[in-house]
């Protein structure tokens, strides 16, 4: 058995094992749900006071096993290679089909999964003249700006224009209410999510669903091409 350091008493190694076991609650957590929020992580590790939380949570966000983001805590890059591998590899078929795709169109395609609340970007072909889209592993909250965001987001959270608003107030071009609706209902009424370029300069953004949770989106420059 390894001995403890002669300086470490007892109680601050199960102090220290205690901590640890938190942590990896917190990062499992945020890894099955995509988004931790500090509610849910207040929850799961009850009782715990907000500043020992707080504590736990900026440890793992600067060692990058978490990352902060308005919504609540994403799995970091040192934790994503945690994840579900199985779920999240792309067959050669997948791979195939979306490099297809993105030669016949021209433009850049993304393939997404929904995890939880937040979708993860699996696999990227790369149209060196098309807007870039997210990098494979990142993940982005399920808001409306977010390309194919509303179609994983319920018919109440679409038809709640305020939510919609605050959503629409973090891009670039801070779109109205008239964008902001059209967009809501091309994916409540078609099941297709185009941003008609009111989101950010220069790009069209449009997405479908691929199987049970699975969604394709491709991103054109707005001065190459228009869609009806």
């Amino acid at each position: 058995m390894a001995r403890l350091p002669h300086t470490m008493r007892p109680h601050a190694y199960r102090d220290m094992v205690s901590r640890l076991e938190r942590q990896l609650r917190l990062i499992e957590s945020a890894l099955s749900t995509g988004i931790l929020r500090f509610g849910h992580a207040q929850r799961l590790l009850a009782p715990i006071s907000s500043a020992t939380l707080t504590r736990l949570l900026q440890e793992l966000v600067a060692t990058g096993m978490l990352r902060k983001l308005d919504a609540g805590y994403a799995p970091g890059p040192r934790s994503s290679a945690w994840g579900d591998r199985q779920r999240n590899a792309v067959s050669a078929t997948e791979r195939s089909a979306v490099d297809d795709l993105g030669q016949q169109l021209a433009c850049t395609v993304t393939l997404w999964a929904i995890h939880g609340r937040a979708l993860r970007c699996r696999y990227r072909y790369h149209d060196e003249h098309s807007p870039a889209l997210s990098m494979v592993g990142n993940l982005r909250p399920l808001e409306l700006p977010v390309v194919g965001g509303g179609l994983a987001m319920s018919a109440d959270e679409l038809g709640d224009l305020r939510l919609l608003r605050q959503q629409a107030r973090s891009t670039p071009l801070q779109p109205g209410d008239p964008v902001i609706k059209r967009v809501a209902a091309g994916c409540l009424r078609d099941g297709v999510y185009d941003d008609h370029a009111g989101f950010y300069h220069g790009s069209r953004r449009l997405a479908v669903r691929c199987g049970r949770d699975g969604i394709v989106a491709i991103a054109l420059a707005a001065s190459r091409v228009r869609l009806r």
